[in-house]
């Protein structure tokens, strides 16, 4: 049985225990264009949309899934469609590297 996930980031202090996880159901980011969204994660990369549902915090923002053919939790990326939110902006407490670990033109 593989460990589980421990995390490089230096502690916040010496005697922070360190970040683990047995693994993650999805990972979540923000989009400006969920048919842009759509088109490149469906049509592009070739991950199968999941579901479609709404932000239960904000309903007239949708939350998109994308992953593996059944949905499998560890294979799910989601996105929120914020089109107001700015080009590459991180908020306190949110993750502002690439979670997919791909990298793409800005034209893309």
């Amino acid at each position: 049985m593989a460990d589980p996930i421990v995390s490089t980031a230096p502690s916040v202090s010496s005697t922070s225990a360190p970040f683990v996880t047995e693994g993650f159901h999805h990972v979540t980011m923000v989009a400006r264009d969920a048919q842009r969204t759509l088109h490149f994660y469906r049509d592009i990369m070739g991950f199968g949309p999941v579901k479609r549902t709404v932000n239960f915090d904000v309903p007239d923002t949708y939350h998109l899934y994308f992953g593996d053919a059944v949905g499998a939790p560890g294979t799910l990326m989601t996105f929120f469609e914020w089109p107001r939110a700015p080009r590459g902006a991180g908020a306190s407490g949110e993750c502002t590297t690439s979670p997919s670990g791909s990298r793409t033109p800005p034209s893309s």
